[in-house]
């Protein structure tokens, strides 16, 4: 147990050590590159409610005025604008930055101080990028002395390319084969990788909903609120799945897609097959209309409109209903494509190391079926993207 948990911190240290390299590394970036981005912070208007899409290029003006003083309007058409939530960011070409200081800084260093201007001196990131990686090769080459004798590595997954000791350290510390023995989604839900059922008026996570759940939720008696989605924490509920484990197989998800191998392939058909059936009908729920594409035409909205947030979606949802529709057709974005896509086949590495793990924990295996659109049930063969030596077959 001693040797779990210590996987378990180096894990945790692993992450940070490396989220720190990446930060470090974006800033010393974002201190040398060309343009020079300037922020502003006062609140960016949607574009239907301000006016149009010119009304988003009038601060141009003010945003380069507040840095650099008067004197700047002859510049102030060329640059660009990027909308980031309620931020807008105005970027500077580096020649034009080096005429224009004068007019608000005394030196280079104060102008870097406030606007991410040039650095002097040696970058951070070439004195402290080696340090870091050499704290985490440490770490990594620690939890594979760790899981060397586990029968899963040994028997499994060294040979599938795209997951390496963090992925292995995580599974073998935070899985136990006995609490997921009964069926492969135990262990989906623990790693987060569940359907969450919760209530959109109380906010209440229902964990084994049945037809009434659905009709009305049991804990607040609204009506049809309870819906399906993506795990996520509730303010007042407690989480009913394991965070550490969850982030330890999305990164492994993208190692796995990175590595082009026998789980990028599975990746590919899951891509393919979401693209080809994108539209789909939804109830009028604004957690199931945010972040979708309108797909049919209602009273004064387009196909082809963004739904971008949920009050978008409310504005979306009551023109529908004021059409007399209890469902609208949406399409997915190709973000949420290739989201789905990725999670799909997070589910299916997670099935063939549950059955791995049964079978070398002494449980009956029974094979993984992956339930297709049209409820076609197929199973995926477990990956092996490396040979095994002739001893082990």
């Amino acid at each position: 147990m001693e040797a779990k948990d210590r996987a378990v911190s180096l894990i945790d240290a692993y992450y940070t050590i490396q989220d720190t390299r990446k930060r470090v590394e974006q800033r010393e970036e974002a201190l040398t590159r060309d343009e020079i981005l300037l922020t502003d912070s006062a609140e960016v208007k949607d574009e239907e409610e301000n006016g149009g899409e010119d009304s988003e290029r009038k601060p141009r003006k003010k945003l380069v005025g507040k840095y650099l003083g008067d004197g700047v309007d002859e510049h102030a058409g060329k640059v660009g604008i990027i909308q980031a939530g309620k931020k807008k960011q105005t970027w500077i070409p580096k020649e034009w930055m080096k005429r224009l200081i004068p007019a608000r800084f005394k030196t280079v260093e104060e102008a870097r101080a406030a606007v991410y201007c040039f650095p002097v001196g040696k970058r951070m990131a070439d004195i402290s990028s080696p340090v870091f990686f050499s704290m985490e090769e440490d770490i990594v080459r620690e939890l594979k002395g760790l899981i060397q004798g586990w029968p899963v590595w040994i028997e499994w997954m060294q040979f599938v390319k795209g997951a390496g000791p963090i992925t292995a350290a995580a599974l073998w510390a935070m899985v136990d084969a006995e609490k997921c023995a009964a069926s492969v989604s135990k262990l989906w839900h623990y790693a987060g990788h569940h359907v969450m059922h919760a209530c959109t008026s109380c906010g209440k996570e229902i964990l084994h909903p049945t037809d009434s759940a659905f009709a009305a939720c049991p804990e607040c008696g609204e009506k049809g609120t309870v819906v399906g989605s993506m795990p996520h924490l509730v303010k007042g509920t407690e989480r009913s799945w394991n965070r550490r484990l969850q982030t330890a197989v999305w990164n492994s998800g993208e190692s796995l897609v990175r590595a082009g191998a026998g789980y990028y392939d599975i990746y590919q058909g899951f891509k393919k097959d979401e693209e080809e059936n994108c539209v789909f009908s939804a109830p009028l729920v604004s957690e199931e209309v945010a972040g979708t594409i309108l797909a049919e035409p209602i009273i004064g909205l387009k196909v082809g409109r963004k739904i971008k947030n949920k009050p978008s979606a409310e504005s979306v949802i009551r023109k529908a209903r004021e059409a007399g529709k209890t469902r609208i057709l949406l399409q997915r974005s190709l973000g949420h494509i290739d989201r789905l896509a990725r999670r799909r086949m997070r589910k299916v590495f997670l099935s063939h190391f549950w059955q791995v793990l049964m079978k070398t924990s002494g449980y009956p295996v029974r094979p993984v079926y992956i339930i297709d659109r049209g409820n076609h049930s197929r199973e995926i063969p477990i990956v092996y993207d490396r040979d095994k030596p002739s001893a082990q077959e």
